[in-house]
């Protein structure tokens, strides 16, 4: 596994896959997925925490 995400999904109904069906979520729906349930594995969360480091560094750059 290398951690990277091809956004495609064989499981997805729509055959879109994730990064499909996530453009098509609102911000609060995905905000609710993420905060359900007991959580994310280590190597999960370790990389989401990096992906929105990533863009909050983008963001404060645009700003500045």
């Amino acid at each position: 596994m290398t951690g990277e995400f091809s956004g495609e999904s064989t499981e997805s109904g729509a055959g879109c896959g994730l990064r499909g069906m996530l453009k098509n979520m609102s911000r609060d729906e995905i905000l609710e997925i993420l905060s359900e349930g007991e959580g994310f594995c280590q190597h999960c969360e370790t990389l989401l925490q990096s992906r929105v480091q990533r863009i909050m560094k983008r963001l404060i750059r645009v700003i500045d």
